[in-house]
């Protein structure tokens, strides 16, 4: 299982209770679908649904799905189809990571 850097500052910036800490933390610890995990913490997290990076897939270009916030400096969700994993950053950095 891989830790998810930057879960802790999300928590935080959201303000998630206990028990909604718990289960983005689940959510994202054990992913059966990570589509849906990201549908399910776009509705925990109350952000503006969930959106693409780079649709058209490469290995030199990976696509990102993230959960939106409306501000490209909010913390936010994402997950990397080329590395398989979530992440914790912000639009910008998504942005950046996909072009590199």
């Amino acid at each position: 299982m891989a830790r998810i850097m930057g879960i802790n500052r999300l928590v935080r910036n959201y303000r998630l209770g206990k028990e909604t800490e718990k289960r983005v933390r689940n959510l994202i610890r054990d992913p059966q679908d990570p589509e849906l995990t990201l549908r399910a913490l776009d509705k925990i997290l109350k952000t503006q649904g969930v959106k693409t990076i780079n649709e058209n897939f490469s290995s030199s270009s990976p696509q990102f799905r993230y959960c939106d916030t409306g501000d490209r400096y909010a913390l936010t969700v994402g997950y990397d189809y080329y590395e398989r994993k979530f992440i914790i950053a912000n639009y910008g950095n998504l942005i950046e990571k996909a072009c590199i």
